[in-house]
């Protein structure tokens, strides 16, 4: 146990040096690879040092995401408000204390301005519209009806609004929240066993037209060590579902990837149709196939309104009239199994939160790749435009090949890293494999 407690521990003091090494890089900014800023390699860094375990669940706008996690957290308790609107739509991170609580972080005067500016393609009409007009103009207008203005929360610097309970977050996240078009995120403390050592991240809709809330929603799955998506079962494996898998989920392993099937209780078909719809594509397409997202594991589906059913009848709780219409028009045989709820918590707890520590290690080791990786490409990208650019050809020839050759030093840095790292990890695993021989 001891000998195991060091390589832990050197593995992880390694792990730290490398995110040292890679703050001090003036690291390349690319729309387009959406490169990590050493705020966030800092911010992964003391994620590390402080041994957070991240769940993020994601999923398109009306997956049942909020309604899956109050189930999942609350039991038979709305906690997370499941009325969202592009408008008041929020990433949730929620953590474990020993009482309830929420702190709501409003958005900066930089963010905000932002905001209203902000351009967004409609899918309907094919029209590029302002987001401020669509989403946020009537509800800050029906807000200061009320005597509720944005410039009490708006400001230079992020105010934040702490309470005890729950009682005050539909104010702030809800559809009738008159607080909610000026929230960033929130986050909630509760007093869960399940959130013992974990934080669970509820993440607005992958197809979110708010560019900043999207932005937060990658920050945190860049940072997450497992990922829980939630596919609507009448949509399966959507053009946005694919997108998200392809581009956003790159840079999680594979094996801490749960893909879930939501609503099953409204799918027109079978299931097992559809979870072999989604297994064979999966498999079979030549950009997914290679990365081993259903090794060793099935689609898991589930009914939350099934499941918080069955709950509610096992624990004597009575249920509403709106229960008792959904219990009439789903099959009896998905409440008798509780919505497939108990095979997803056997997949959590088997492929997502078995040995916290070692997948803590393997994330941050397979985030340092990516960070490396995706700054490789850029600066051999630099190199290119340094050849064929306006700009470069408006300089001398001596002129050029040093810019050339700063930024063949700063990739061969990169390199260096990326060898020395390989190496140590390749030493901790052949020294472990000797001890175990």
């Amino acid at each position: 146990m001891n000998n195991m407690l060091l390589e832990y521990k050197e593995r992880k003091n390694h792990i730290l040096g490398i995110y040292d090494k890679l703050a001090e890089f003036p690291f390349v900014q690319n729309e387009l690879t959406k490169t990590i800023v050493n705020n966030d390699i800092n911010q992964m860094k003391q994620m590390l040092e402080n041994e957070e375990f991240i769940i993020s669940v994601c999923g398109v706008m009306k997956a049942g995401k909020s309604s899956f996690l109050n189930h999942l957290i609350f039991g038979d308790k709305e906690v997370l408000s499941v009325d969202s609107t592009p408008c008041t739509a929020k990433l949730t991170k929620i953590t474990y204390g020993e009482k309830d609580s929420i702190r709501v972080h409003f958005y900066t005067q930089k963010e905000w301005d932002e905001l209203k500016i902000l351009k967004y393609n409609d899918d309907i009409d094919s029209e590029v519209k302002s987001y401020y007009d669509e989403f946020l103009k009537s509800s800050v207008e029906d807000a200061a009806q009320s005597g509720i203005y944005y410039n009490e929360f708006i400001q230079e610097d992020r105010i934040i609004k702490s309470f005890e309970g729950f009682d005050e977050l539909d104010n702030y996240s809800s559809k009738s929240g008159l607080y909610a078009p000026f929230v960033s995120f929130i986050e909630i403390i509760a007093d869960r066993e399940i959130l013992k050592g974990v934080t669970i991240v509820d993440t607005p809709g992958i197809n979110d037209r708010n560019l900043l809330r999207a932005k937060v929603t990658l920050d945190w799955i860049n940072k997450s060590n497992a990922i829980i998506m939630l596919m609507y079962a009448n949509t399966p494996l959507s053009a946005v579902d694919y997108q998200f898998i392809d581009q956003n989920l790159a840079g999680i392993p594979s094996d801490k990837i749960l893909l879930t099937l939501s609503k099953i209780d409204l799918i027109e078909g079978g299931v097992d149709e559809v979870k072999a719809y989604i297994t064979d594509n999966i498999i079979n397409d030549k950009g997914l196939k290679d990365r081993g997202l259903l090794k060793d594991r099935e689609v898991y589906s589930i009914s939350t309104m099934a499941s918080l059913i069955n709950y509610k009848l096992e624990s004597g709780i009575s249920l509403t009239e709106n229960d008792e219409f959904y219990k009439d028009n789903m099959l009896a045989s998905i409440v008798e199994e509780s919505g497939g709820f108990p095979e997803l918590i056997d997949g959590i707890n088997k492929f997502l939160m078995k040995d916290k520590a070692a997948t803590i290690l393997s994330n941050a080791e397979h985030k340092i790749k990516n960070i490396i990786d995706e700054q490789i490409v850029v600066v051999k990208q630099l190199i290119e435009l340094e050849y064929c650019s306006k700009r470069a050809l408006e300089k001398s020839h001596e002129e050029i090949e040093l810019e050339i050759e700063k930024i063949k030093k700063f990739l061969d840095k990169l390199e260096v890293i990326k060898s020395d790292h390989a190496s140590k990890l390749k030493d901790l695993n052949r020294r472990k494999t000797n001890k175990v021989g």
